[in-house]
């Protein structure tokens, strides 16, 4: 089933803008979680630091999640709620 990538897209850049990005993508769909990349249009081409992603799941439930928890925490390995 193809997803309205737009409509989870939406919902994650609302939630960055809160957390200060300002710069939302969409990066691909994993175990069921639409995950975006976020960042500041101002920060482009610097090097400060690892990525951040602002994961949305299918009932519009939000999280940033950095480095730290796809490495260490293992989000996407396995169907961990957010």
């Amino acid at each position: 089933m193809k997803k309205d990538i737009a409509k989870y897209q939406r919902v994650a850049f609302s939630y960055a803008k809160e957390h200060g990005f300002d710069q939302c993508s969409f990066e691909e769909e994993k175990c069921g979680y639409m995950i975006f990349n976020v960042w500041n249009k101002a920060d482009v081409g610097a090097c400060i630091g690892y990525p951040q992603y602002v994961i949305v799941d299918k009932d519009m439930n939000v999280m940033i999640a950095g480095l730290d928890d796809f490495l260490f925490n293992g989000l996407l390995s396995s169907k961990k709620r957010i």
